[in-house]
């Protein structure tokens, strides 16, 4: 069941690949993949509440050191906006795997977004001085500086993400926000 369940979604038959891990779940209700495939699929379909359900029961049956379910379920809660859900799923990605960089740079967006800037410049920094060509940090680190009106610093970020990444459009949109204003 679980290989034709693929094979739909590679055909996109999303409603199809539901219906058959649904079924496997019938039958093996601890196949943590079924759960988290589905929620996948249940997001595909713009249907998020359903996607939320069955990625909180992924994480709840993966017992090893699974991130990928975490951070699905991290990026659902995001865009939630549940904030305080979001820090926990990356924060147990980081318990997990305490050199995921990718968790650091999702409790910074977070941080963003609750306006801690202090924390998000704190955290993108940190992924700078583990990668001094990271592009997207820069660019976040910036966005927090000139969120906390440090205009000055966050130019510099901004045009540090262009010089390891000159076509990425984002610094060049906010460098014209700061000059405008």
């Amino acid at each position: 069941l679980y290989n034709r369940a693929l094979i739909c979604e590679v055909r996109k038959d999303y409603n199809g690949a539901i219906a058959l891990y649904k079924k496997i779940l019938k039958y093996d209700s601890i196949y943590a993949d079924a759960a988290f495939s589905m929620s996948k699929d249940y997001l595909r379909l713009e249907k998020t509440d359903e996607a939320i359900k069955y990625g909180e029961l992924a994480v709840k049956l993966y017992t090893d050191t699974n991130t990928d379910a975490w951070k699905h379920l991290g990026k659902m809660y995001y865009t939630q906006k549940e904030y305080a859900k979001a820090k926990n799923a990356f924060n147990i990605i980081l318990q997990k795997d305490p050199e995921n960089t990718d968790a650091v740079y999702r409790l910074g967006m977070v941080d963003i977004d609750e306006q801690n800037y202090p924390a998000a410049i704190s955290r993108y920094s940190a992924l700078i001085e583990h990668d001094s060509t990271d592009v997207y940090s820069y660019a976040s680190r910036g966005l927090a500086k000139q969120n906390s009106s440090d205009c000055q610093w966050a130019l510099n970020d901004f045009h540090a993400a262009l010089r390891f990444d000159s076509t990425y459009y984002y610094p060049y949109q906010q460098i014209g926000m700061i000059l405008e204003s």
